[in-house]
C-alpha cells in the first residue's frame, strides 16, 4: 500500500508574551489530509508534555517567567512516521511604576509643610534609579532622598516638604522617573496667603 503523510500544522495565538501569561496554541494533525488520531508530544524549556488528538487539537501553556527567545516543539509518531514544528516566541516582564499622593495639599505662604507621595513597583522586574521631580521652581520644594531602586512589590514612601512664597493655587504634578518607565500623580496646591499682602480696594 501506498505510504501515508502524516502532517502538523500548528500556529500560535501571537509571538510575544507577558511572564507568566497564557500561550494558546491550534492544530491538527492529518494523514493524507484527512484528520488523524494520534498522539502530539510538545516540548518547552525542557519539559515534556503530550496530547492525544483526533484531528484538530487546542494546548494551552504557561509562558516562562523568565525573559528572552524561547523554542517550542511538537512532535506527532505514528506507525514509525514522524511529523515536527518547531514554534518560536519572546517573553519579556511588565515593567509598571505608579506614584501616589494626597489629591490636595494646603500651605500657607512662607511656611514649610510635608506630605507624602507613595511610590511602587506594580510590575515584574525592579526598577532602579528612580528619582523625584515636580514641575514647581525647584527653591519651592525638597525632598530626602536619593535614587531609589524597587524590586517587583515593593514600595516606598517618600516625603516631600513644600515652602511655597505668596503664589496662586495650582495644580502640581509629581513624577517618579526610574531606568525604561515614568509615573506621574497630580495634586491640587492651596495656598493660604499672607493676609498682610492682599490689597484692599
Amino acid at each position: 500500500s501506498e505510504p501515508t503523510e502524516l502532517a502538523l500544522d500548528v500556529n500560535i495565538d501571537k509571538d510575544k508574551y507577558q511572564a507568566g501569561e497564557g500561550i494558546k496554541l491550534s492544530g491538527s494533525v492529518t494523514e493524507n489530509g484527512n484528520a488523524a488520531r494520534a498522539n502530539v508530544i510538545y516540548s518547552l524549556a525542557g519539559k515534556n508534555n503530550s496530547i492525544d488528538v483526533n484531528g484538530k487539537f487546542e494546548i494551552t501553556l504557561t509562558a516562562p517567567e523568565s525573559e528572552g527567545e524561547f523554542l517550542l516543539r511538537l512532535t506527532v509518531e505514528k506507525d514509525n512516521r514522524i511529523a515536527t514544528k518547531d514554534i518560536t516566541f519572546s517573553v519579556y516582564k511588565k515593567i509598571f511604576l505608579r506614584i501616589s499622593g494626597p489629591s490636595t495639599v494646603a500651605v500657607s505662604a512662607n511656611q514649610s509643610t510635608s506630605f507624602v507621595v507613595t511610590v511602587s513597583n506594580e510590575g515584574q522586574k525592579g526598577i532602579n534609579n528612580i528619582s523625584i521631580s515636580t514641575d514647581l521652581p525647584s527653591n519651592w520644594y525638597s525632598f530626602g532622598s536619593s535614587a531609589l531602586s524597587l524590586a517587583p512589590g515593593e514600595k516606598k514612601n517618600i516625603e516631600i516638604t513644600l515652602t511655597i512664597p505668596n503664589a496662586e493655587s495650582r495644580a502640581v504634578s509629581i513624577t517618579a522617573k526610574g531606568d525604561e518607565t515614568s509615573a506621574s500623580s497630580e495634586l491640587m496646591l492651596n495656598v493660604v496667603k499672607e493676609t498682610n499682602q492682599i490689597a484692599t480696594g
